[in-house]
Parts: structure tokens; sequence; C-alpha cells
């Protein structure tokens, strides 16, 4: 099928409206471009399995359609080609994709739940921006990089997890995303973007793994259910009003050795806490650092509990405001009990994490390993 150059190309566009059904038949290899743009009633779409690539906003706007399956012969899908597909609540994408582009869901607010299949090393931007209906996504291992506002306003989202392979998240990548109550990120990210989580209301925690060496400005901005924050020790940048207007923040440790570079200007403005922690042999770096400003106390991690250490310093258990913080350096299991021996959490903790505990005596398991803390 050749490629049309704008909608008004198409051989059948005076008579678009009155199309229901498309059937792609087996000898054809390619979807154009506009191929049915705006073919508002067309409600049922049958893609032959010779299909290899499927073109620019094919089939922009037909928000008739409620389900499409994409062929495992297709390896290409054009910017735009599902854009504002509104009844679109399935679609199963084939195996042999690589690049999610640009825009290609943008505005299917009837989409559900996406499986983005093993081999995508891509997502463009505005790939499912606006997709209001989705409370589910799966991104493969083999994603390298989310591109800017590929989720944006995806206000259904719960839950994330960013696997190992992507290396960069783009600039408002989740921004919007009001119901997210929970990011996880892996350890191969070293770049969240500006404004990538900016307006996550619902946004509780989120752990920063140990290979992020710069957090964009903005990046967190207005997540006002976010109650801790822990930067690990690779960061060395942190942009302007990355927490502002935070307002539930009531606990900031940063792992950095040496103080990374922030811009002071409303970082932390407007957040409950009023003390950083940071490691004590950095407690007079970050005292003649900017940081400094922004906080009416900087002290030293474990100043206001006991410090313990296991496997011979490769686990940290550090007291901080409010809880214990845990640095560790690869997957471990932790678990902790209260003195009626009663489990209070449980997780794999893979860098640092920071967790809130009340005054009291507890168990805290490493591993194999046991330590009783007081928190006071």
């Amino acid at each position: 099928m050749a490629d049309y150059y704008a909608n008004g190309d198409v051989p059948w566009r005076s008579s678009r409206t009155a199309i229901k059904t498309v059937v792609i038949n087996a000898n054809v290899t390619s979807i154009a471009n506009y191929a049915f743009y705006n073919c508002d009633r067309l409600t049922s779409v049958t893609i032959g399995n010779s299909v290899t690539s499927i073109g620019s906003n094919a089939f922009y706007f037909c928000s008739g359609l409620t389900a499409v399956t994409i062929p495992n012969s297709v390896e290409i899908i054009r910017s735009g080609a599902f854009e504002g597909c509104s009844g679109l609540t399935s679609v199963t994408i084939s195996e042999g994709v690589t690049l999610i582009e640009n825009r290609t869901f943008y505005g299917c607010s009837g989409l559900t739940a996406v499986t983005i299949p093993d081999g995508v090393t891509r997502i463009g931007s505005d790939a499912f921006r606006w997709c209001s209906g989705l409370t589910s996504v799966t991104i493969p291992n083999s994603v390298e990089s989310i591109w800017s506002n590929a989720f944006g306003g995806c206000d259904g989202l719960t839950s994330v997890t960013i696997p190992e392979g992507v290396t960069s998240i783009g600039k408002s990548a989740f921004g919007g995303c009001t119901g997210l109550t929970s990011v996880t990120i892996g350890n191969s990210v070293t770049d969240i973007g500006e404004t990538a989580f900016e307006g996550c209301t619902g946004l509780t925690s989120v752990t920063i793994p140990e290979g992020v060496t710069s957090i964009g400005q903005q990046a967190f901005l207005e997540c006002d259910g976010l109650t801790s924050v822990t930067i690990p020790n690779g960061v060395t940048s942190i942009g302007t009003q990355t927490f502002y207007l935070c307002t539930g923040l009531t606990s900031v440790t940063c792992f950095a050795v040496i103080p990374p570079s922030i811009d002071g200007t409303y970082n932390f403005a407007s957040v409950s806490v009023d003390t950083l922690y940071v490691p004590a042999a950095s407690l007079e770096a970050y005292k003649q650092s900017n940081w400094n400003d922004m906080f009416s106390k900087v002290m030293a991690i474990g100043s206001s509990t006991a410090i313990s250490t296991t496997n011979k310093d490769e686990i940290a258990i550090y007291g901080i405001a409010n809880g214990i913080a845990i640095a560790t350096k690869e997957a471990t299991l932790v678990s902790i009990f209260n003195i009626a021996g009663q489990k209070v959490y449980q997780s794999v903790v893979n860098g640092s994490a920071e967790i809130g505990l009340n005054n009291g005596v507890y168990v805290v398991r490493v591993g194999s390993e046991s330590r009783k803390i007081i928190i006071k």
C-alpha cells in the first residue's frame, strides 16, 4: 500500500465515514500513512500476517475501534498510528516490534492494560500520553529508554516497574499520573529526567537506585504524598525545584559522600522536614554547601539512634528520624520484627532504603543475621 502524505490524498476519503470494517489482505506488506485517518465509524480491523509496517496516523482518531491485534510479522508501528482511538480497550502488540514510536497510542483513553513485548528497546515521546483508563503496564527488560511524556497524564496507573535495562527516564515520562502510588526503578537507570514524576500526588515512596547520577529539575515537583526521600551515593547533581511542594516529606537522607550540586531555589521549600541526614564523614562539607541553606539542621546519619553493621560492613543500618535507613551492596532480604515478634516490614533492599518505625525495640534480620535496635 503506497504512503499518503495527507489525509486528503487517500482514495476513499470521501467515503471514510461509511467504513466500518477493514480487512488487510495477505499480499499487503504495509499499511500506508493516513490510510484510515479519521474513519470514526470503523469498529473492526483485521491485519494480515504479511504486514510488516503500520504507517504514521494510519488509524488516527478511529474512535469506534475497540480492539486490535497486531500480528508478529509487524516490525514497525509509525508515530500516531492509533492516536485518538478513544474506544480502543484492548491492543496486542506483536513480538516483532522493536520501537513504539512517538504518539502511537496518544489519547487512547479507553485502553486499560498494555503488555509491551520483549524486544522493544524504546518507548517514544507521548506514546501512551493521556491514556487515562490505563491501570497497568508491563515494561520488558529489553527497553533501554522511556522518552518524554511517554505515560504522561495516565492518571489511572497505580504502580509501575521500570526494569533493569532502562538507563534514562525522559522528561515528564510519568508526569501527572495522580493515581500512581508505587514506583520501582531499576538499578540500570542513571538519569531521572526533569518533571519525570511531577504531580504524582498519590506517590508515597520511591527508591532512587544506586546507579542514578542525575535527578532533573522538578522531577518530583508537587508529589505531596511523598513522605521520605533517600538520595543514594552516586547522585552528583539535583536540579531546580526537584522536591518543591512535596509537603508530606518528613525525612530526607542523602548518602552521597560528596554533596551533590543542587540548585537551592525552592528545592525543599514547603516541606515539613527541617533536618537533613548525611554521612558523618561529610557533615562539614554539607554544612559548607548550599544544602545547609535548605535545612535548619544537617546531622550525621546515625546521630539519633544506634549504628549497626553486618556481614563485615557489606550492610549498614543507620538510625534516622522516625525510623532506620539500610544500605546494602547487593539485593538482600530485610525483615523487621517488633518486641512481640510480629513482622512489621519485609522487602528486598538493593542499594538503600528508608523505613519508618515508631519508637520501640525491634529486631532487624538482614539475610541470615539479626540485630536489635532501639528507636527513641
